[in-house]
């Protein structure tokens, strides 16, 4: 089993909106809305920092309740095995 991080080439890996204050986040994505308006990152919901921030909150509690050990506030996204789909957005 691989696990993938797919990332833009110009930022470089591992950057994470949810280690952004909101206002961080909201202004980096719509920088990505401005700039890059054809991508899928680029269409994204309004709300979607705050609701990703949300189920974040939900996964580290889960996370806890089974014993696990928080290293990092804000989780590092990874897939399972190649997904050509999300490679196309970067």
């Amino acid at each position: 089993m691989l696990l993938y991080h797919y990332f833009d080439k110009k930022t470089g890996p591992f950057r994470n909106l949810s280690d952004l204050s909101e206002k961080e986040a909201r202004k980096v994505l719509q920088s990505i809305k401005s700039e890059k308006p054809e991508t899928m990152c680029a269409k994204r919901q309004d709300s979607y920092i705050a609701d990703r921030r949300r189920f974040e909150e939900i996964l580290r509690n889960e996370f806890l309740k089974k014993g696990g050990i928080i290293e990092r506030k804000a989780p590092h996204y990874l897939v399972v095995g190649e997904c050509p789909w999300l490679q196309s957005w970067f």
